[in-house]
């Protein structure tokens, strides 16, 4: 099987799946949709506000410019939620004329309007082309069947009907057909150089710090920085595989040279990236020694010198002076 035949067989399989498949059948039988959006709310300047979008006319989906996400382009108005306005509100100009991009995976509670049809073709509608915030996209809505307009001058009245009138399909729902796919090879395979380059650098980084703090309390954790940008190389190399069979649609012949020098390179690096990971050592961490601490010194208890005793007020001096000069007193009496 073709390398392009394995890649439309995995977007049909995408489109068919529980959560996309009313979708695909809204914008192609051009149902209208009510859902609820909880769009990002950082940065505040890009932010979107959460809530109901109601009665949206679905007219395109597809794999996000950058992201490669879902996303599913609807034009909008009242009463729908909406940051910056919505015609009925705010007018055309103000609103971008309605036209909005909503992420599949933040749409919850999808409900299609099936009883009824969007007819007109707003203003601004690209006519079904691809969509330029979509690298390719995998369906979009037809108008060529539209019902046809009063004449001008015809005064007969017009009275609306209680259900507007089914577009001319055929029983089995049409297959949405995958549009021609646009992108810019070179960047995308530049930034895969870029990340490429980066993670090898703080592999290098983390092998030397390992070495360096090997058999200390450092040392489980720059293994574990090791698993973890070991991890991390395997994502890499994974979504650098994906994308280059995913790329490798409607591309020329200069397209497909870049695309074979990057693989070569990725192969070579795949060598240099091929990280062992250490098993932590079985032996007791070393307690990091305190700088300049000197050692504490034991210490004898100090002797008390010999205190004094004080003189007693009522003490008497019992000296022989004092006894003779006594024996005196009492012969003269």
């Amino acid at each position: 099987m073709k390398l392009e035949e394995i890649i439309e067989e995995q977007n049909q399989g995408l489109l068919k799946t529980t959560k996309n498949k009313p979708l695909v059948d809204a914008i192609v039988n051009r149902h209208p949709i009510t859902f609820y959006y909880s769009g990002p709310r950082k940065p505040k300047k890009k932010s979107v506000k959460a809530g109901y979008r109601v009665k949206a006319e679905p007219v395109a989906l597809g794999a996000h410019k950058t992201t490669g996400n879902l996303l599913v382009r609807a034009y909008i108005d009242d009463p729908s939620v909406s940051k910056r306005g919505t015609p009925g509100k705010v007018g055309k100009e103000k609103s971008n004329y309605g036209w909005r991009t909503f992420l599949a995976s933040r749409m919850s509670n999808v409900q299609v309007v099936k009883d009824e049809t969007f007819n007109t073709i707003r203003e601004k509608y690209n006519g079904g082309g691809d969509d330029k915030s979509m690298s390719v996209t995998y369906v979009s809505t037809d108008f060529s069947q539209t019902p046809p307009k009063p004449k001008i001058g015809d005064t007969k009245k017009v009275e609306p009907t209680a259900k507007p009138s089914e577009p001319t399909v055929s029983t089995k729902p049409s297959e949405p057909t995958i549009t021609k796919q646009t992108r810019d090879v070179d960047a995308e395979l530049k930034k895969f150089d870029t990340e490429l380059e980066q993670i090898e650098k703080d592999i290098k980084q983390s092998l030397e710090n390992y070495k360096k703090y090997k058999n200390s309390q450092d040392e489980i954790k720059y293994v574990n920085q090791l698993k973890d940008l070991n991890k991390k190389k395997d994502e890499l190399l994974t979504r650098i595989a994906n994308t280059i069979s995913d790329i490798g649609k409607n591309v020329g012949s200069d397209d497909k040279s870049k695309i074979n020098k990057f693989t070569n390179r990725v192969s070579t690096k795949k060598k240099d990236l091929n990280v062992i990971v250490p098993t932590p050592s079985s032996k007791p961490p070393k307690s990091p020694s305190k700088p300049d601490e000197p050692e504490a010194k034991e210490t004898l208890p100090s002797v008390k010198p010999k205190e004094k005793p004080e003189k007693d007020a009522d003490t008497y001096n019992l000296s022989e002076g004092f006894i003779n000069r006594v024996k005196k007193l009492i012969i003269y009496n």
